[in-house]
Protein backbone atom coordinates (compact mmCIF):
# COMPACT_ATOMS: atom_id res chain seq x y z
CA UNK A 1 0.00 0.00 0.00
CA UNK A 2 1.43 3.37 -1.00
CA UNK A 3 1.42 6.49 1.15
CA UNK A 4 -1.13 7.98 -1.24
CA UNK A 5 -3.53 5.03 -1.17
CA UNK A 6 -3.39 4.49 2.60
CA UNK A 7 -5.80 7.36 3.51
CA UNK A 8 -8.30 6.11 0.92
CA UNK A 9 -8.17 2.62 2.38
CA UNK A 10 -8.68 4.04 5.88
CA UNK A 11 -11.61 6.10 4.63
CA UNK A 12 -13.29 3.03 3.14
CA UNK A 13 -12.85 1.14 6.41
CA UNK A 14 -14.18 4.07 8.46
CA UNK A 15 -17.17 4.51 6.15
CA UNK A 16 -18.18 0.89 6.68
CA UNK A 17 -17.77 1.13 10.45
CA UNK A 18 -19.61 4.43 10.80
CA UNK A 19 -22.51 3.40 8.58
CA UNK A 20 -23.23 0.33 10.72
CA UNK A 21 -25.21 2.23 13.37
CA UNK A 22 -26.03 5.81 14.40
CA UNK A 23 -23.46 7.49 16.64
CA UNK A 24 -24.75 8.41 20.09
CA UNK A 25 -24.12 11.28 22.46
CA UNK A 26 -21.40 10.81 25.08
CA UNK A 27 -23.04 11.42 28.45
CA UNK A 28 -21.77 10.16 31.81
CA UNK A 29 -19.22 7.89 30.17
CA UNK A 30 -21.68 6.14 27.85
CA UNK A 31 -22.75 6.42 24.23
CA UNK A 32 -26.50 7.04 24.35
CA UNK A 33 -29.20 7.94 21.81
CA UNK A 34 -30.92 11.31 21.96
CA UNK A 35 -33.92 11.38 24.28
CA UNK A 36 -36.10 12.22 21.27
CA UNK A 37 -34.70 9.33 19.26
CA UNK A 38 -33.86 11.76 16.45
CA UNK A 39 -30.70 11.57 14.36
CA UNK A 40 -29.22 13.77 11.64
CA UNK A 41 -26.93 13.13 8.71
CA UNK A 42 -23.30 14.19 8.59
CA UNK A 43 -22.04 14.50 5.02
CA UNK A 44 -18.71 14.17 3.29
CA UNK A 45 -18.30 17.66 1.77
CA UNK A 46 -16.08 16.30 -1.02
CA UNK A 47 -18.76 13.97 -2.32
CA UNK A 48 -21.99 15.21 -0.77
CA UNK A 49 -22.68 11.64 0.35
CA UNK A 50 -23.81 10.55 3.79
CA UNK A 51 -21.08 9.39 6.16
CA UNK A 52 -23.36 8.31 8.98
CA UNK A 53 -26.27 9.21 11.21
CA UNK A 54 -25.56 11.08 14.47
CA UNK A 55 -27.80 11.56 17.51
CA UNK A 56 -29.60 14.92 17.45
CA UNK A 57 -29.29 16.28 20.96
CA UNK A 58 -31.86 18.69 22.37
CA UNK A 59 -32.54 20.57 25.59
CA UNK A 60 -33.38 17.33 27.42
CA UNK A 61 -30.03 15.82 26.46
CA UNK A 62 -28.12 18.94 27.49
CA UNK A 63 -29.89 18.78 30.86
CA UNK A 64 -28.67 15.21 31.33
CA UNK A 65 -25.13 16.10 30.28
CA UNK A 66 -24.96 19.06 32.66
CA UNK A 67 -26.28 16.93 35.51
CA UNK A 68 -23.63 14.30 34.76
CA UNK A 69 -20.89 16.95 34.63
CA UNK A 70 -22.09 18.44 37.92
CA UNK A 71 -22.07 15.02 39.62
CA UNK A 72 -18.58 14.36 38.31
CA UNK A 73 -17.32 17.43 40.18
CA UNK A 74 -18.23 15.67 43.42
CA UNK A 75 -16.82 12.31 42.34
CA UNK A 76 -13.69 11.71 44.46
CA UNK A 77 -12.06 10.02 41.47
CA UNK A 78 -11.95 13.46 39.80
CA UNK A 79 -12.39 15.94 42.66
CA UNK A 80 -9.53 14.48 44.70
CA UNK A 81 -7.24 13.52 41.83
CA UNK A 82 -3.76 14.87 42.52
CA UNK A 83 -2.18 17.40 40.19
CA UNK A 84 0.47 14.85 39.21
CA UNK A 85 -2.15 12.24 38.31
CA UNK A 86 -4.16 14.78 36.31
CA UNK A 87 -0.99 15.58 34.38
CA UNK A 88 -0.42 11.89 33.70
CA UNK A 89 -4.01 11.50 32.52
CA UNK A 90 -3.71 14.35 30.00
CA UNK A 91 -0.44 12.90 28.73
CA UNK A 92 -2.12 9.50 28.32
CA UNK A 93 -4.84 11.16 26.27
CA UNK A 94 -2.17 12.80 24.10
CA UNK A 95 -0.55 9.37 23.67
CA UNK A 96 -3.84 7.88 22.48
CA UNK A 97 -4.41 10.71 20.00
CA UNK A 98 -0.89 10.08 18.72
CA UNK A 99 -1.58 6.34 18.47
CA UNK A 100 -4.71 6.97 16.36
CA UNK A 101 -3.36 10.01 14.52
CA UNK A 102 -3.70 8.54 11.00
CA UNK A 103 -7.30 7.44 11.64
CA UNK A 104 -8.26 10.78 13.22
CA UNK A 105 -6.73 12.66 10.28
CA UNK A 106 -8.83 10.70 7.79
CA UNK A 107 -11.94 11.06 9.96
CA UNK A 108 -11.46 14.83 10.02
CA UNK A 109 -10.81 14.83 6.29
CA UNK A 110 -14.06 12.95 5.63
CA UNK A 111 -16.15 15.17 7.89
CA UNK A 112 -14.52 18.56 7.31
CA UNK A 113 -13.16 18.39 3.77
CA UNK A 114 -9.50 19.27 4.29
CA UNK A 115 -6.88 16.95 2.78
CA UNK A 116 -5.83 14.21 5.20
CA UNK A 117 -2.19 15.31 5.05
CA UNK A 118 -3.26 18.78 6.22
CA UNK A 119 -5.56 17.55 8.98
CA UNK A 120 -2.78 15.30 10.31
CA UNK A 121 -0.08 17.98 10.17
CA UNK A 122 -2.20 20.80 11.58
CA UNK A 123 -5.20 19.53 13.52
CA UNK A 124 -4.09 16.17 14.89
CA UNK A 125 -0.45 17.02 15.57
CA UNK A 126 -1.52 20.37 16.98
CA UNK A 127 -4.03 18.68 19.28
CA UNK A 128 -1.38 16.30 20.58
CA UNK A 129 0.85 19.26 21.39
CA UNK A 130 -2.05 21.12 23.03
CA UNK A 131 -2.80 18.26 25.42
CA UNK A 132 0.89 17.78 26.20
CA UNK A 133 1.28 21.49 26.91
CA UNK A 134 -1.68 21.64 29.29
CA UNK A 135 -0.58 18.37 30.90
CA UNK A 136 2.21 20.45 32.42
CA UNK A 137 -0.14 22.95 34.03
CA UNK A 138 -1.87 21.06 36.88
CA UNK A 139 1.35 21.04 38.88
CA UNK A 140 1.89 24.76 38.23
CA UNK A 141 -1.44 26.07 39.55
CA UNK A 142 -0.92 27.61 42.95
CA UNK A 143 -2.26 30.24 45.28
CA UNK A 144 -0.49 32.99 47.14
CA UNK A 145 0.33 33.77 50.75
CA UNK A 146 -0.23 37.45 51.49
CA UNK A 147 0.96 39.30 54.60
CA UNK A 148 -1.57 41.87 55.83
CA UNK A 149 -1.34 44.75 58.27
CA UNK A 150 -0.81 43.65 61.90
CA UNK A 151 -3.83 43.88 64.16
CA UNK A 152 -3.13 44.58 67.80
CA UNK A 153 0.42 43.53 67.23
CA UNK A 154 -0.52 40.20 65.58
CA UNK A 155 1.01 39.32 62.26
CA UNK A 156 -1.57 37.84 59.93
CA UNK A 157 -1.27 35.99 56.66
CA UNK A 158 -4.05 35.57 54.12
CA UNK A 159 -3.85 32.91 51.47
CA UNK A 160 -5.56 32.21 48.17
CA UNK A 161 -6.57 28.84 46.76
CA UNK A 162 -7.25 28.23 43.08
CA UNK A 163 -10.27 26.02 42.46
CA UNK A 164 -12.00 24.74 39.31
CA UNK A 165 -14.68 27.02 37.90
CA UNK A 166 -16.97 23.99 37.70
CA UNK A 167 -19.04 22.89 34.71
CA UNK A 168 -17.87 24.31 31.37
CA UNK A 169 -19.92 24.40 28.16
CA UNK A 170 -17.70 24.34 25.08
CA UNK A 171 -19.09 25.21 21.65
CA UNK A 172 -16.80 24.77 18.65
CA UNK A 173 -17.21 25.55 14.91
CA UNK A 174 -16.71 23.44 11.80
CA UNK A 175 -13.52 24.94 10.38
CA UNK A 176 -10.96 23.46 12.83
CA UNK A 177 -13.05 20.96 14.79
CA UNK A 178 -10.34 18.87 16.46
CA UNK A 179 -7.98 21.76 17.10
CA UNK A 180 -10.59 23.97 18.72
CA UNK A 181 -11.97 21.12 20.79
CA UNK A 182 -8.45 20.51 22.12
CA UNK A 183 -7.92 24.23 22.82
CA UNK A 184 -11.00 24.23 25.04
CA UNK A 185 -11.07 20.74 26.55
CA UNK A 186 -7.38 20.53 27.53
CA UNK A 187 -7.21 23.65 29.77
CA UNK A 188 -10.60 22.88 31.33
CA UNK A 189 -9.51 19.37 32.31
CA UNK A 190 -6.11 20.63 33.47
CA UNK A 191 -7.90 22.99 35.86
CA UNK A 192 -10.10 20.19 37.24
CA UNK A 193 -13.32 21.34 35.55
CA UNK A 194 -15.88 19.12 33.85
CA UNK A 195 -17.08 19.80 30.32
CA UNK A 196 -19.92 19.46 27.84
CA UNK A 197 -18.61 19.81 24.28
CA UNK A 198 -21.08 20.87 21.58
CA UNK A 199 -19.45 20.44 18.15
CA UNK A 200 -20.78 22.02 14.98
CA UNK A 201 -23.50 19.91 13.38
CA UNK A 202 -21.41 19.75 10.19
CA UNK A 203 -18.39 18.17 11.93
CA UNK A 204 -19.30 16.07 14.97
CA UNK A 205 -17.14 12.98 14.37
CA UNK A 206 -13.74 13.85 15.87
CA UNK A 207 -15.40 15.36 18.96
CA UNK A 208 -17.12 12.05 19.68
CA UNK A 209 -13.92 10.13 19.04
CA UNK A 210 -11.95 12.46 21.31
CA UNK A 211 -14.40 11.79 24.16
CA UNK A 212 -14.02 8.03 23.61
CA UNK A 213 -10.24 8.36 23.81
CA UNK A 214 -10.57 10.42 27.00
CA UNK A 215 -12.55 7.60 28.60
CA UNK A 216 -9.93 5.11 27.43
CA UNK A 217 -7.24 7.31 28.99
CA UNK A 218 -9.01 7.12 32.36
CA UNK A 219 -11.07 10.31 32.52
CA UNK A 220 -13.90 9.47 34.96
CA UNK A 221 -17.45 9.24 33.58
CA UNK A 222 -19.25 12.58 33.41
CA UNK A 223 -16.09 14.66 33.25
CA UNK A 224 -16.09 14.88 29.42
CA UNK A 225 -19.50 14.84 27.73
CA UNK A 226 -20.41 15.50 24.09
CA UNK A 227 -23.84 16.60 22.87
CA UNK A 228 -24.19 16.72 19.09
CA UNK A 229 -27.02 18.53 17.37
CA UNK A 230 -28.21 21.90 16.13
CA UNK A 231 -28.80 25.36 17.59
CA UNK A 232 -31.31 24.14 20.17
CA UNK A 233 -28.57 22.19 21.93
CA UNK A 234 -26.18 25.16 21.90
CA UNK A 235 -28.83 27.55 23.19
CA UNK A 236 -29.81 25.10 25.93
CA UNK A 237 -26.18 24.84 27.00
CA UNK A 238 -25.80 28.62 27.22
CA UNK A 239 -28.96 28.92 29.30
CA UNK A 240 -28.06 26.19 31.78
CA UNK A 241 -27.84 26.79 35.51
CA UNK A 242 -26.24 24.37 37.93
CA UNK A 243 -25.79 24.37 41.73
CA UNK A 244 -22.83 26.54 42.61
CA UNK A 245 -19.81 24.38 43.35
CA UNK A 246 -16.93 25.02 45.71
CA UNK A 247 -14.38 22.44 46.80
CA UNK A 248 -14.06 24.02 50.22
CA UNK A 249 -17.75 24.10 51.15
CA UNK A 250 -20.97 22.33 50.13
CA UNK A 251 -23.19 23.92 47.52
CA UNK A 252 -26.05 26.04 48.76
CA UNK A 253 -29.22 25.00 46.96
CA UNK A 254 -30.48 28.57 46.70
CA UNK A 255 -27.35 29.80 44.93
CA UNK A 256 -26.89 28.73 41.35
CA UNK A 257 -24.43 29.60 38.63
CA UNK A 258 -24.70 29.39 34.89
CA UNK A 259 -22.40 26.99 33.12
CA UNK A 260 -19.19 28.74 32.10
CA UNK A 261 -19.34 29.01 28.30
CA UNK A 262 -16.47 29.05 25.83
CA UNK A 263 -17.57 29.64 22.26
CA UNK A 264 -15.86 29.68 18.90
CA UNK A 265 -18.23 30.41 16.04
CA UNK A 266 -19.20 32.55 13.10
CA UNK A 267 -21.01 35.84 13.58
CA UNK A 268 -24.36 34.48 12.40
CA UNK A 269 -24.36 31.73 14.97
CA UNK A 270 -23.09 34.11 17.62
CA UNK A 271 -26.16 36.29 17.10
CA UNK A 272 -28.37 33.28 17.80
CA UNK A 273 -26.50 32.63 21.03
CA UNK A 274 -27.00 36.30 21.92
CA UNK A 275 -30.74 35.73 21.89
CA UNK A 276 -30.21 32.76 24.19
CA UNK A 277 -29.11 34.92 27.12
CA UNK A 278 -25.55 35.77 26.13
CA UNK A 279 -24.18 38.79 24.28
CA UNK A 280 -20.82 40.26 23.42
CA UNK A 281 -21.49 43.18 25.76
CA UNK A 282 -21.59 40.91 28.83
CA UNK A 283 -19.20 38.10 28.02
CA UNK A 284 -17.38 38.46 31.29
CA UNK A 285 -20.02 40.31 33.29
CA UNK A 286 -21.11 38.94 36.63
CA UNK A 287 -24.15 39.59 38.76
CA UNK A 288 -24.85 38.10 42.14
CA UNK A 289 -27.92 37.45 44.22
CA UNK A 290 -29.52 34.78 46.38
CA UNK A 291 -33.16 35.49 45.63
CA UNK A 292 -34.83 33.21 43.04
CA UNK A 293 -35.47 36.21 40.80
CA UNK A 294 -31.75 37.03 40.90
CA UNK A 295 -30.13 33.70 40.19
CA UNK A 296 -26.49 33.76 39.30
CA UNK A 297 -26.56 34.44 35.59
CA UNK A 298 -22.92 34.77 34.74
CA UNK A 299 -22.05 33.29 31.36
CA UNK A 300 -18.39 33.87 30.63
CA UNK A 301 -17.79 33.27 26.93
CA UNK A 302 -14.51 33.37 25.08
CA UNK A 303 -15.18 34.14 21.43
CA UNK A 304 -12.40 32.70 19.29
Amino acid sequence: MTATSEPFARAKSLEATLAARPLGLIIDGKSVPARSGKTFVTLNPATGKEICQVAEGSTADVDLAVQAARRALDNPAWRDMSAVDRSKLLNRLADLIERDAAELAVLECMDNGKPAALTQAVEIEGSIKTFRYFAGWPTKFGGETLPVSPRSGAKILNYTVREPVGVCGLIVPWNYPMSMAAWKVAPALAAGCTVILKPAEQTPLTALRLAELALEAGVPPGVFNVVTGFGEAGAALVNQTVPRWKRSSPARPDRRATVMISIGMRTGTRSKISTANISTSRMASWSYGDAPSRRWRSPMAIIC
